[in-house]
């Protein structure tokens, strides 16, 4: 089945009234780099840093950037997959679960850190941001087994469905880790399926002691350092749209999918976005532009 066939299967997406212009908005690195996976449910985004700026000429965006956007579209929850960038506690003051699991840039999820990923996100309220330090590799690699657990995805359909909502999600290994996975998440569903049971709402060990740490692990990852595989991805993400910018014309941006914007649609999200998120980078996108940077 061809993955746009498995997402109007389940309600993924809606041709009718999807926001073309939303997406290329918030899909650009100087925007806030996130795309939604699963409607109401994932968001994969670019791993904050600690203040927004511009950085040699890249956007870096703080936690706080973020906090408009998700209140209202009510994510509740946020995985960080990388080692510790920003204090996990900027997010949970300002009233999100924030859920800590690191395994290496560019491998494959151990085991424990599967099981985790799957007991929180099962058993949360609204929706969850999950970042690394791209947003895809490993981020994508998590997404992908709750759609064949929950949705009973191929690997193939799930690698397809995220690369068509966030292109350049799931690396090299984590594709052919996925293919082993398949069968596992599909029984997995299946068992799940079959010990539910209506009346019966218990939350797992996991997450009380995770919630005993303030929604994070009580682990120091601080010592864990990324072989800068997310970096890279990052800097070529951000050097396409540089390249993309080059091309406006006529009062039009260009999105990455070939689509436009016009200036006043541009202007409309961001006061959409409540003075947050997008009006902030745009600032800083403008001060950037007005000086030497991209």
């Amino acid at each position: 089945m061809l993955p746009s066939a498995c997402a109007l299967q389940h309600n993924f997406v809606d041709f009718a009234t999807l926001d073309v212009e939303e997406y290329e908005y918030y899909e650009r690195v100087e925007n806030g780099d996130f795309n939604w996976i699963v409607p109401n449910k994932f968001l994969a985004f670019s791993g904050p840093h600690p203040k927004s700026k511009i950085e040699n000429g890249y956007p870096l965006h703080a936690p706080e950037a973020y906090f408009p956007y998700f209140r209202k579209h009510n994510i509740n929850t946020v995985i960080r997959l990388n080692k510790k960038i920003y204090p996990a506690q900027r997010f949970t003051d300002g009233g999100f679960e924030h859920h800590d699991m690191f395994f290496t840039d560019g491998s494959c999820p151990p085991d424990h850190i599967l099981k985790r990923f799957l007991e929180v996100v099962e058993n949360m309220n609204g929706a969850a941001a999950i970042h690394c330090k791209a947003g895809l590799g490993r981020t994508g690699s998590l997404i992908a087994c709750y759609l064949m657990k929950h949705y009973k995805f191929t690997a193939a359909e799930a690698i397809a469905w995220l690369r068509l909502c966030r292109p350049g999600s799931v690396l090299g290994p984590q594709q052919h880790w996925l293919e082993e996975q398949q069968h596992l998440m599909w029984q997995d569903g299946d068992l799940q399926k079959l010990r539910q049971s209506p009346s019966t709402t218990r939350k797992s060990p996991v997450l009380e002691i995770d919630e005993q740490n303030n929604g994070t692990s009580g682990l120091d990852f601080e010592g864990y350092e990324d072989p800068g595989q997310g970096d890279r991805l990052r800097a070529q993400k951000y050097r396409h749209r540089v390249g993309e910018l080059e091309k406006e014309d006529s009062g039009l941006l260009v999105g990455s999918s070939g689509g436009v914007v016009t200036r006043s649609r541009a202007a409309q999200i961001a006061r959409d976005a409540e003075n947050g998120l997008a009006s902030e980078l745009s600032r800083l996108r403008v001060a950037s532009r007005g000086g030497k940077g991209p």
